[in-house]
């Protein structure tokens, strides 16, 4: 290792002062003749009608032409010292060695410059005349102006002005299909109903090549393994006026006759090989045959019964597309490969095509060390460890068992409502699952594909939780849970089986006199056992193009108790419509039906604007045996993701208010009823930076009175009163690996406050603090 004598730290130091006087220079003057120094576009003008004006700001097609990063831009917005600083290191140190400071100060300091050939606007506005043509703006003109900075010798810096008059867009008016024979014309009409092209849709050339891959794909559905899109002629006639294209798709004439011609299987083969093994005679391990499917296989890696299950493509049936995808897409589902390659060759036989799978598989046992920095709605955040080892292939069957260990420490480092750093809990959390990639049960399923997609999960979890100045618990989870999608849009999960055994361990005099305060405590921190069935689905349309608005829903529904109940019943009959809570082999549960809902709606606008709604409502019921909610099942609201003008748990139940110091933890601030109502409107202020305007409202609520919190209980005259209301704006930063969300809540209407002085501009309300979030990812 070199270690720098004093005359060497004494030259660096020497060209760190030169370099901090020189970026006081100008920046401009390591510039050649013809170069100039591009500062950012000034103004982007759209000149047409309003809806194509809206069509091309959506697609953003102008801007991500247009735009070039400027010269010291932080997150794309210019900012005038970072030239002067970054250009002259750049040049000051181009000549670096392989170290030292001056290879560190050209790497992160330094900055090439961004000059006017660089950007190149005259390709650039070619470019966007010839991309707007393709959306149907055959007459825009496009035009730029360069704008000079600085005086005589200085006149070094530009900006760009861009102008572009989009003319008349074009719209489509009816288009045809036709072809030579009827069998082919019956096959381009049969899905006419799912084209992409419609009348009085925008003219989009990227429209059209769609619709042709969408032909050409029923048409390989059918048998015709070599058909093409090429082969779709498209014929645009906008001759007859009033900016309509009128068009007419049919097949092209030099089209080779085998591309009209249904191919079968004749032979379908699958080799699973690891290349390290090599090439060598002897590399196959076994060769098998089942119900026509032939497996060759080295290393050998599954079950050629449980390969044949997954497998849609078959011998002497005809070769149909959607059938190469279901098997690709089975294989894959398995999580076993690297790799997948389907290869068709033609046959001997007539009219045939033999298909061959490669597969590589993949490593069969992974390991992993994770670390991980948490912030958390409810004020807590610290470091923690992940350590996880998975086995991909028990029994050459694709079963995945892993099992990780996860702990960490925290503290509650804002929210308190008396400060207290010292508040601080750490847990360690086992979990062991096994994951069949297909759904295992004793009933039939006539959607083949949605059985070969799905998983079955069972998994037993081990958790050990201390909050240190409260309690200590520990607890087990078992489930059995089933997952798959319906199609593209819809989720299922089913747990028809999920139990949750908790208690606590040790508790403090702090904690021991909340549950004095608060009774409806006392049932969930007391050895309790929770066993029923959860059901989930999820909804989401979201399309990647063509689509202005989309909707997500998220619905949940869990019931607990109810089969033990039946069970205690047909074991002690006497013991039915007791008083005395029920037990099953000793250990009291809970008894419970809990339904919640989120819903929401994405509007997409032109130039990256998107308003957000969003409403979330939950009710948990608990009965017969229960006369409380498992307190891990209640609802709170406030904090990051929530209502972000108020702390997490600082809001409700109801009109509810804490006295004095109790609840300093706000672990009473708990409801089985919520209620959450969200809007937010986000656009891009500069590249990759978003900003954000929010309004929040909600609140939690109890079924029926509580004395310990008076005011939580529900009352219908009394819902929108109680509504904590707040509004916020926050910044967004897209780091294409996540997005980084400063968020910041001033409240409107706190519920808490006494009827009259809820409203910030009553009496000294307007004094409210600011409430500021860091958090990764949208809140919805």
């Amino acid at each position: 290792m070199h270690i720098p004598g004093k005359a060497g730290y004494k030259q660096q130091l020497i060209l760190l002062l030169l370099i901090v006087f020189l970026a006081s220079c100008r920046s401009t003057q390591y510039l050649s003749d013809e170069e100039y120094l591009y500062t950012g576009m000034k103004v982007v003008k759209i000149e047409g009608a309003r809806g194509q004006k809206e069509r091309i700001r959506k697609d953003a097609v102008v801007y991500w032409t247009l735009y070039a990063k400027p010269n010291g831009s932080l997150f794309g917005i210019p900012v005038k010292l970072l030239p002067s600083l970054g250009i002259p290191t750049y040049y000051l140190t181009e000549n670096y060695q392989n170290k030292g400071l001056k290879r560190w100060m050209n790497r992160y300091v330094g900055k090439k410059p961004v000059t006017l050939s660089d950007v190149d606007p005259e390709s650039r506005v070619v470019k966007l005349q010839n991309d707007l043509f393709n959306l149907g703006n055959f007459h825009a003109k496009t035009r730029y102006e360069l704008i000079y900075r600085g005086r005589g010798e200085n006149r070094k810096r530009v900006m760009i002005k861009y102008y572009i008059d989009l003319g008349s867009g074009y719209t489509l008016d009816e288009t045809g299909f036709g072809a030579q024979s009827a069998k082919i014309d019956s096959l381009m009409k049969v899905s006419e109903a799912n084209s992409f092209l419609q009348e009085d849709n925008i003219y989009d050339l990227s429209l059209i090549k769609d619709e042709q891959e969408r032909i050409s794909r029923t048409f390989r559905d059918h048998g015709y393994y070599f058909f093409r899109k090429d082969h779709i002629s498209v014929d645009a006639d906008s001759s007859f006026g009033n900016h309509r294209v009128k068009l007419h798709m049919g097949i092209s004439p030099d089209i080779p006759g085998k591309a009209l011609t249904t191919f079968s299987l004749d032979t379908v083969m699958v080799v699973i090989h690891d290349e390290k093994r090599g090439e060598t005679a002897s590399w196959i391990d076994t060769v098998s045959s089942i119900n026509g499917l032939h497996v060759i296989q080295s290393p050998y890696t599954l079950k050629p019964e449980f390969i044949n299950k997954k497998f849609f493509l078959r011998e002497n049936e005809l070769f149909r597309l959607s059938n190469h995808q279901k098997t690709l897409d089975a294989l894959n589902h398995l999580g076993v490969f690297r790799s997948l390659n389907i290869h068709y060759t033609e046959s001997n036989q007539p009219n045939s095509l033999n298909a061959t799978i490669y597969a590589r598989p993949a490593s069969r046992i992974n390991a992993g060390i994770e670390l991980k920095a948490t912030t958390k709605s409810n004020g807590f955040a610290g470091p923690g460890i992940e350590v996880s080892v998975t086995q991909r292939n028990l029994f050459h069957k694709a079963i995945e068992w892993k099992t990780s260990l996860d702990g960490a420490f925290e503290w509650q480092l804002w929210g308190l409502k008396t400060p207290v750093l010292s508040v601080n809990q750490y847990y360690l959390h086992l979990k062991n699952t096994f994951t069949f990639h297909e759904i295992l049960s004793p009933f039939r399923f006539h959607n083949k594909q949605a059985l070969n997609l799905g998983k079955t999960s069972v998994g037993v979890d081990f958790a050990f939780d201390n909050l240190i100045q409260y309690y200590q618990s520990v607890g087990i989870k078992t489930h059995f849970t089933y997952t798959w999608k319906k199609n593209s849009k819809e989720y299922f999960s089913l747990s028809p089986v999920s139990i949750n055994l908790f208690e606590v361990l040790k508790t403090t005099s702090l904690f021991d006199q909340a549950l004095e305060d608060y009774p409806f405590l006392v049932p969930s921190f007391t050895q309790t056992l929770v066993a029923g069935l959860r059901l989930s689905y999820v909804f989401s349309d979201k399309e990647p193009r063509y689509q202005k608005s989309h909707y997500y829903l998220n619905m949940n529904l869990s019931t607990s108790g109810n089969l033990l109940n039946g069970i205690v019943s047909l074991m002690d009959p006497e013991t039915s419509g007791d008083e005395e809570q029920g037990k099953i082999f000793g250990l009291p549960f809970s008894q419970y039906t809990l339904f919640s809902l989120d819903a929401r709606n994405y509007l997409d606008f032109a130039h990256s604007k998107q308003l957000v709604s969003r409403i979330a409502f939950g009710i948990g019921l608990p009965y017969g045996n229960s006369q409380y909610l498992p307190y891990q099942e209640q609802f709170y609201t406030g904090g990051a993701n929530h209502l972000r003008s108020f702390h997490s748990r600082t809001i409700g139940p109801g009109s509810y208010k804490p006295q004095g110091d109790q609840g300093t933890t706000y672990i009473e601030q708990t409801g089985e009823i919520k209620v959450e109502m969200n809007l937010e409107y986000r656009f891009r202020i500069a590249y990759k930076t978003h900003l954000g305007l929010f309004m929040d409202m909600g609140n939690i609520w109890l079924l029926k009175e509580d004395p310990s919190r008076p005011g939580g209980e529900f009352r219908w005259n009394q819902l929108f009163n109680e509504m904590a209301l707040g509004a916020g704006a926050g910044l967004r930063f897209d780091l294409n690996y996540l997005i980084l969300r400063f968020d910041f809540g001033y409240p409107l209407h706190t519920p808490f406050l006494e009827s009259g002085d809820r409203w910030f501009f009553n009496g000294q309300n307007w004094k409210n603090p600011i409430f500021g979030y860091i958090a990764i990812g949208y809140p919805f």
